[in-house]
């Protein structure tokens, strides 16, 4: 076992065993463009302001080529925090960040005003890659009353999808507002609203701030893991590039693991215990890219190519049953790291993710913000 300085003093102190070696990487620092961000919750993030006008699918690569996620914001602090990443912001000071509306909602034009509704204010637009967690409803920005009687109209506004006007007046994708656009209302703490998705803005990349990977090979449930990860002063680790997929299988190796899974940071979003596998959707809460969340800011996102699917064509990760608590059959809710060959999978290293069963014991890998 290579005991390094942090887990000795855990062990000295009466801290949880670690056993298993341990390999750490060196320090990595914020990628250039990127400042720094914490959350509330202690979360970590880098964001960066790109000034080219793109639309939001142009935007997303982007971003992807960076190994980042257009933005999200946790709250106002941050969409000030963004705001404060444009200089000079321009008098219409519209940028894309990372939401799109929820398919189940094209067929409601602007919103269902009433809490709780699954298009509600709060709900109508995901954030995609987890890349933030809520929407709160006083953060749409509202359309000018320009008159003495007139009624506000609140955002979002986005007509009904009609396949034969294509993307007329549908607006799906997610803007932040930072400057005072003409059609908006002159209230400046509200920043959010919804455009056409072909319109061109300015963009926010975000990506989690990771310091170092550590893999410990001793087999544990996902809870211990985590539990092992913040006693050593790390989290249960995210992914966000394939060069941190590389890095792992690194580590995985020189530790003499052949054909390894490992537990990550990341568990099944809620919305879909009911839902078998995934939803084929560009843009659902339940789709390949969202089904799965990062905790605590390790990740934004899980890209549809890293999930290693069976060797059976027709069976395509994640493949969880519908269920509602551990050991319900099937019941898939945690995700693991997939090193080397294993008997179920496609023998393609470039993947490498797979939901797994949250009461097996694995090997598990920590990440140091």
């Amino acid at each position: 076992m290579r005991v390094t300085l942090v887990s000795a003093l855990v062990l000295l102190l009466g801290g949880p065993s670690l056993q298993g070696p341990i390999v750490a990487q060196k320090p990595r620092k914020v990628s250039p463009g990127y400042n720094v961000f914490e959350r509330p919750d202690g979360t970590v993030v880098t964001h960066s302001y790109h000034d080219t006008l793109a639309t939001f699918d142009e935007a997303e690569k982007i971003c992807d080529a960076e190994g980042a996620s257009l933005s999200g914001i946790g709250s106002m602090e941050e969409a000030n925090f963004l705001k404060g990443l444009v200089k000079p912001v321009n008098s219409e000071g519209q940028y894309w960040i990372g939401g799109r509306r929820n398919p189940s909602c094209f067929h409601v034009k602007g919103y269902v005003n009433k809490s709780g509704d699954p298009c509600s204010r709060e709900n109508v637009v995901t954030w995609q890659n987890n890349v933030a967690k809520t929407i709160k409803e006083d953060w749409w920005r509202d359309h000018l009353c320009d008159s003495k009687d007139c009624v506000k109209i609140p955002n979002p506004t986005s007509e009904v999808y009609d396949e034969e006007k294509g993307n007329k007046g549908f607006q799906a994708c997610l803007g932040f507002v930072a400057g005072n656009p003409s059609w908006a209302d002159k209230n400046s703490s509200q920043f959010l609203d919804d455009k056409e998705c072909d319109s061109t803005f300015g963009f926010f990349c975000q990506r989690p701030l990771v310091a170092s990977y550590r893999l410990f090979t001793d087999p544990v449930t996902p809870i211990e893991a985590e539990e092992n990860c913040e006693a050593t002063g790390g989290l249960l680790a995210g992914i966000n590039t394939e060069k941190d997929a590389v890095d792992i299988t690194e580590l995985a190796k020189e530790e003499g693991s052949v054909n390894g899974l490992f537990w990550l940071g990341a568990t099944r979003n809620p919305s879909c215990f009911n839902v078998s596998g995934y939803i084929d959707q560009v843009g659902h809460p339940c789709s390949r890219l969202n089904v799965m969340q990062w905790s605590r800011g390790v990740g934004t996102r899980v890209k549809e190519d890293w999930w290693r699917d069976h060797y059976i064509s027709t069976v395509k990760n994640p493949s969880s049953n519908a269920g509602q608590q551990d050991g319900d059959h099937g019941f898939q809710r945690c995700l693991v790291f997939v090193h080397g060959s294993h008997q179920w999978a496609k023998d393609n290293s470039s993947q490498f993710l797979d939901d797994s069963e949250c009461n097996q014991k694995r090997g598990y890998v920590c990440a140091y913000m």
